[in-house]
């Protein structure tokens, strides 16, 4: 199913059409859970987590969203929380230096893995003159 485009901006991250899925297919299961302590108490936990997310991702926009900065997938939400409680240009600081970190590290995993598939085939690194 392809999901139209809001008219308008999402007034919360609870509005948004993949938490909602996972809030509604959280629900779906807790009958389930009728006779076991041990996974309502996990479905409670991942519950606060989700709550916990929305509520990070809202107060996020709610500072940041004037400065057009975007809370991407790679963020962690406990990183991101007490960045939230700072003066907005101390908490942007902060910020920009957690993108630093999360896409200097996603990059460096890009080119490691490039570096390695390349290794494992000698021909092309003789054919190209690759120095690895």
């Amino acid at each position: 199913m392809i999901d139209k485009r809001p008219d308008q901006p999402y007034a919360s991250a609870l509005d948004i059409h993949s938490y909602r899925d996972m809030y509604m297919q959280l629900r779906a299961v807790k009958p389930l859970l009728l006779f076991s302590p041990k996974m309502r108490r996990q479905m409670k936990d991942i519950e606060n987590k989700l709550r916990y997310l929305a509520r990070t991702v809202d107060e996020f926009y709610d500072l940041f969203g004037p400065r057009h900065l975007v809370f991407h997938g790679q963020l962690n939400p406990e990183d991101i929380g007490p960045l939230l409680k700072l003066p907005v240009e101390e908490a942007e600081r902060n910020l920009i230096g957690l993108y630093k970190i999360t896409t200097g590290w996603i990059f460096g995993c890009v080119v490691s893995a490039a570096i390695l598939w390349v290794r494992g085939r000698p021909y092309w690194i003789k054919h190209w003159r690759i120095p690895c």
